[in-house]
């Protein structure tokens, strides 16, 4: 697997963009303390005005969440600071399966960078994450 690169961070950041300016809302999850993470990516694209939202694990996953919410204009967006765990990678399939565009945020390790048919793996630490919110917020108010 190789290093993600700012060509991958826009690539996944424009996708996202174009889903979320044609009606699309942005379905974001994280595990551990990623799961701050998902919450501070959402309270930023809600003060841009843009629908999202920050799924609950629980006892039913993230993947339960994901078929719930979930349309094909959505874009499912899936932070771990290390490698994700089993239902970070079960949301994404269930994603995969429903037709949302699919980022992952992740270390190179672990189960999601496992799931195949991923359209954004981005093997990255928090510093990229950053820049993907900021890449999200510019790309928001400009043609993509």
């Amino acid at each position: 697997m190789t290093s993600t690169t700012s060509a991958d961070l826009v690539a996944a950041a424009t996708a996202t963009a174009a889903r979320l300016r044609h009606g699309g809302r942005a379905l974001v999850f994280g595990s551990g303390p990623a799961a701050a993470d998902a919450q501070r990516l959402v309270a930023a694209l809600a003060r841009e005005a843009v629908p999202a939202l920050v799924l609950p694990g629980g006892p039913a996953g993230f993947a339960a969440a994901v078929e719930l919410f979930g349309t094909r204009r959505d874009v499912a967006i899936a932070l771990a600071r290390d490698g994700g765990d089993y239902p970070m990678a079960a949301a994404l399939i269930a994603a995969r399966a429903r037709g949302l565009l699919t980022v992952a945020l992740v270390a190179p390790a672990g189960p999601v960078a496992r799931v195949a048919g991923i359209d954004h793996l981005l093997t990255t630490g928090p510093a990229a994450r950053r820049r993907l919110g900021e890449l999200l917020r510019t790309l928001l108010h400009e043609p993509v």
